[in-house]
């Protein structure tokens, strides 16, 4: 960020042309006012959805299920709200003839599904994304490509008084600018104040000649990030900035050339840019911030240039940055260690972990990781706190769906941990239906204690391992019985959605027989699904179809095994006379009584049900014979040798023509 280099040179040294700080009260005051008029004003906000991955020269209007991202981008800068884009996983590669970069002119979001798998790659000598107006968020994308003689590579944001911008959990790589152009990655007009945020970001591998991650007057407020791989010819590898806040920040492993530096004290790192008049001041802060491990060409450590107030604990490996701890932050390597974008893990013994202040840092890391870590003193300074993180999940099954009363029942339940960290000290909790007698538990992992309540202690669960509890136990209350299971550990859990899951069965209340006598069967929980459906091609065929189902089935429970006699009517209409409801008669209609609704039997179907839950394909035929369209009500009656019949039970359907 310059105007040009020379100017921000002068700036640093003491320049006889300072900016009257009177203007910065202006300024600070115009930004404040632009934020409360973008709140208030905007029609109704509408949600739009990218349909295709193309962008064709001349896209047609955005309509649903056939917009480009172009032309939705369009029409939110039309209709006067502030829209969300929706933008499915997928690679979105701009077209040049299509007009390159996209711009933005009005308050919207852009949503991606993830940046890992949302991906907008630039167009040939293009930028990405010109920002000129609005309250705009660009969210969950990966921002790639950019090869541009232009300032600003994935990023252009303009436009003082009238634009904010956002860019989170985003992931801004691999964009070169050529020649003496700044802000590889995300740049803002130079002299204008542009605010922008950027979280939960990693801005990478970028290039330019100045500020080759992040560039522009500000303000900026980088919160959980890491800026990491980036190259400048001048200054400012990292970020070349005035009006800076560094919150729990990462900026390691970034080169200068330093070519108007004498290709050293370039700032590798982060060129911190000052206002005049003397004495210099500092109008950027740092705090619970890594910046080290950055360097010039030459190879000398090279993390700051120009003053930066230190707030609060901040770390470098080297002296320039002046701040209170010195010494290797030990990172890992810039790769996957979960959450929505790429980091630079600490390794053990590295002085940053447990060396923030719990009042100042953010309340997550950049992986969506509590701070400070689950059992630890103080916050880590950087973008990632040392803690694991564990997609635990667990699943249930019982060895029957129905058991007596008094029976006994096994309960299977199996942890996961889907990663990317160990799970250390994963336990497992069961508690029982009510009224169930705890009998035995096993893992091969561990052991439990407990009974109606039981803790099962597994020890550490590796990524993508799963460890298996056996519960025994006897049902002694008739009805749903429901046995809950959950797993836990101190690792932030990523998902905790699938950390408990929920058991039935049904307890079978028993049946009290008197001497020689049979009792009849018990058919219950009848059903029918779907009850609106087509004739089938055969007997029992039951088949899907993108319109109405041909065929259905018949579900119900016997509490023994009975041969199970299924009834068909159907409902026609009639004329009531007298207490019988008959068909109508061909005589006029003032000689007929009021009407009523008549059942005709149409066919019987006899099958052998089996104890407990029964599912009967019904295709709509009676032998080759279709029903016609129309209601039906089917009555299934169980019989067992020398027992009277079942109590009648009863549902109703329709069969339809099309």
């Amino acid at each position: 960020m310059r105007a040009h280099a020379t100017a921000a040179c002068m700036r640093l040294i003491g320049s006889t042309s300072p900016r009257p700080r009177s203007a910065l009260i202006r300024r600070a005051a115009l930004l404040l006012g632009l934020a409360l008029l973008m709140t208030a004003s905007g029609a109704q906000a509408a949600t739009l959805t990218v349909s295709g991955f193309g962008d064709p020269k001349s896209p047609p209007a955005c309509t649903p299920g056939n917009c480009t991202l172009r032309a939705a981008i369009a029409l939110a800068n039309s209709d006067g709200g502030s829209d969300t884009i929706q933008i499915p996983a997928g690679e979105y590669k701009l077209n040049a003839a299509a007009g390159g970069q996209l711009s933005i002119a009005a308050s919207m979001t852009l949503a991606g599904a993830g940046a890992r798998v949302t991906t907008i790659r630039a167009a040939t000598n293009s930028q990405i994304f010109v920002v000129s107006a609005g309250t705009v968020a660009l969210d969950d994308l990966t921002l790639t490509g950019a090869e541009v003689e232009q300032e600003g590579g994935a990023v252009q944001a303009e436009g003082e008084g009238k634009t904010s911008l956002t860019i989170e959990r985003d992931i801004v790589t691999n964009n070169h600018l050529l020649g003496d152009h700044d802000g590889g990655g995300i740049h803002t007009r130079e002299g204008e104040l542009v605010p922008v945020l950027i979280d939960s970001s990693t801005v990478s591998g970028n290039s330019a000649h100045g500020g080759g991650g992040v560039d522009g007057s500000g303000p900026f407020r980088v919160v959980n990030s890491t800026i990491t791989g980036n190259h400048v010819v001048d200054a400012g590898a990292a970020m070349e900035v005035e009006r800076t806040t560094l919150i729990n920040d990462t900026i390691s492993g970034n080169e200068c050339e330093g070519v108007e530096f004498g290709g050293e004290g370039c700032g590798g790192g982060v060129r911190f840019l000052e206002e005049l008049p003397p004495p210099l001041v500092a109008i950027s802060s740092a705090q619970d911030t890594i910046i080290a491990g950055n360097r010039d060409t030459k190879g000398n450590v090279d993390n700051c240039l120009g003053r930066v107030t230190n707030l609060g604990p901040n770390l470098e490996n080297g002296t320039e940055c002046e701040f209170s701890i010195q010494g290797s932050p030990l990172l890992g390597p810039l790769t996957d260690n979960g959450g929505p974008t790429p980091t630079m893990l600490p390794g053990a013994g590295s002085p940053a972990i447990e060396a923030g202040t719990n009042e100042t840092c953010a309340k997550q890391d950049q992986r969506g990781g509590a701070r400070p870590a689950p059992g630890g003193g103080q916050c880590d300074i950087g973008a990632v706190e040392v803690n694991s993180l564990a997609d635990l999940a667990i699943a249930g099954q019982a060895s029957a769906a129905s058991v007596t009363l008094g029976g006994g029942i096994d309960y299977t339940l199996t942890a996961t941990n889907l990663g990317p960290d160990p799970a250390l000290s994963a336990t497992v909790e069961n508690v029982l239906p009510a009224g169930a007698t705890f009998v035995k538990a096993t893992t091969a992992a561990g052991s439990c204690t407990g009974s109606t309540t039981l803790t099962c202690e597994l020890g550490t669960l590796a990524p993508g391992a799963s460890v298996a509890v056996n519960v025994s136990a006897t049902l002694g209350l008739a009805g749903t019985a429901t046995d809950v299971a959950s797993v836990h550990a101190p690792a932030t859990d990523t998902s905790p959605a699938d950390n408990q899951t929920s058991i039935l069965a049904t307890v079978l209340a028993p049946v009290i027989v008197a001497p020689n006598v049979l009792l009849a069967p018990v058919l219950s929980h009848l059903s029918i699904s779907p009850a609106r459906f087509r004739v089938g091609s055969a007997p029992t065929a039951v088949t899907a179809s993108v319109r109405t189902p041909r065929g259905t089935t018949i579900g119900f429970t016997l509490n023994e095994r009975a041969r199970v006699r299924i009834v068909l009517q159907r409902k026609l209409s009639g004329r009531r006379r007298g207490r019988l409801c008959l068909a109508p008669s061909t005589r006029g209609r003032h000689q007929q009584g009021p009407r009523c609704t008549r059942v005709v039997v149409v066919g019987t179907l006899t099958r052998t049900g089996a104890l407990g839950a029964n599912r009967v394909a019904f295709s709509g035929r009676v032998g080759s014979h279709a029903l016609s369209t129309g209601s039906y009500v089917a009555t299934l009656t169980a019989e067992v040798t020398g027992a009277p019949s079942s109590v009648p039970a009863r549902a109703g359907f329709t069969i339809v023509g099309r």
